[in-house]
């Protein structure tokens, strides 16, 4: 068995109740609904920030925002090894 196939999509303000997958009536999601089709869709999830950029860095780096420190747009994340 090779490798799976791994789609990590990340989106900002999209409404799971506007997913057509998740039962909306209206075709807004055709697309992501087909990948839906044959993935795994987590139904719960939780984000450690309630803006984009400290959410996205801690899914990156696996830390807190407290720990990557990716709170301001004019910052960058430096981490030595």
């Amino acid at each position: 068995m090779g490798q799976p196939n791994i789609v990590l999509l990340l989106l900002d303000t999209a409404r799971a109740d506007h997913f057509g997958f998740n039962g909306y009536e209206r075709n807004t999601t055709p697309n992501i609904d087909e990948i839906t089709e044959q993935s795994i869709v987590y139904e719960n999830s939780y984000s450690n920030s309630i803006w984009s950029l400290p959410a996205y860095a801690s899914i990156f780096t696996g830390e807190l925002p407290s720990e990557h420190l990716a709170i301001d747009w004019g910052k960058s994340i430096e981490k030595i090894p």
